[in-house]
């Protein structure tokens, strides 16, 4: 049954039917080869792969440390520890373990949605939102980072 539905994709997908490579490709594919062979080394060129390299760099950093300072907060709040000792006796005497619980799983919520959405979706809204600025790129790779690494911090056993 796998095998007859990979056949039938394949046929779907018109394997077979049509060339799989296109011949006016293999121009582009020699030259990429030869520019990797034989690179550009002009002091201009060089100085713009410098610039655009510390930009990326540059980036990534931001990004990373807007992801730390999400992975330590969501990852103090997303703990159960934290929570369980927030569940003690009020004042009063009545207990908090519905509100700890609560707290707990609706912290682990929040946290879950940019997880499970890819870091170019959220660069795509944050693109619609903001236009083509250097926040949308620190708040791509920080949030989603971000959280992933509250996730980890919440769940370290420290004994």
């Amino acid at each position: 049954m796998v095998a007859g539905a990979f056949v039938a994709s394949l046929i779907d997908a018109g394997v077979g039917r049509a060339d799989v490579v296109n011949p006016a490709g293999w121009p582009q594919v020699r030259a990429f080869f030869a520019a990797a062979v034989d690179p550009v080394l002009e002091a201009d060129f060089l100085r713009l792969t410098l610039d655009a390299t510390l930009t990326t760099v540059s980036y990534a950093v931001l990004g990373t440390a807007l992801a730390s300072v999400i992975g330590v907060i969501g990852g103090v709040l997303a703990s159960e520890s934290f929570w369980s000792s927030a569940g003690g006796s009020r004042p009063d005497g009545r207990r908090r373990g519905v509100q700890a619980a609560l707290g707990w799983l609706s912290t682990r919520a929040v946290l879950g949605l940019p997880r499970g959405v890819h870091e170019a979706v959220w660069v795509l809204v944050f693109v619609s939102i903001l236009g083509l600025d250097p926040l949308v790129a620190v708040l791509g790779i920080g949030i989603p980072y971000g959280a992933v690494t509250a996730k980890v911090y919440s769940e370290l056993r420290l004994s």
